[in-house]
């Protein structure tokens, strides 16, 4: 498989991706890393490497977490994307949530941007600051 590693740096390969993995069709299945969740009918919603962190402050965290919880924080919310942006002058990065709000939403955007920083704060991280750039 195209990108899928065959040793490990500092850590056991086999124990890694392979312990604890059933077999199928005589070979056994490997730990990918991508974070799945199971929907309604069988159907199931891909969220990207589990992996993938950013650093908010010298805290290390994944997109995947913060986006949860930015999803669930208001009614009006349909769908996040959590990305950590880099300040002109250097620094620590910082965390931008992009929201896509569902039709007929009422939420004003400083309201949104409450919602936002007190469920990050509140469920994750007391440090982590959200920044929130409307487009039109």
């Amino acid at each position: 498989m195209l990108g899928v590693s065959s040793t490990s740096l500092n850590a056991d390969h086999d124990s890694v991706y392979f312990k604890g993995m059933p077999f199928f069709r005589g070979r056994q299945l490997r730990r990918h890393g991508d974070m799945f969740e199971q929907l309604v009918g069988g159907f199931y919603k891909a969220y990207g490497r589990a992996d993938d962190t950013m650093n908010l402050r010298g805290i290390k965290t994944s997109a995947v977490e913060i986006e949860r919880v930015c999803n669930k924080a208001h009614e009006a919310v349909l769908e996040t994307a959590a990305i950590d942006v880099q300040g002109p002058n250097g620094g620590p990065d910082q965390l931008v949530i992009v929201a896509v709000l569902k039709k007929r939403s009422q939420i004003g955007f400083d309201e949104l941007q409450k919602i936002f920083s007190l469920a990050v704060s509140s469920k994750l991280n007391p440090l982590f600051k959200v920044l929130i750039y409307s487009v039109p």
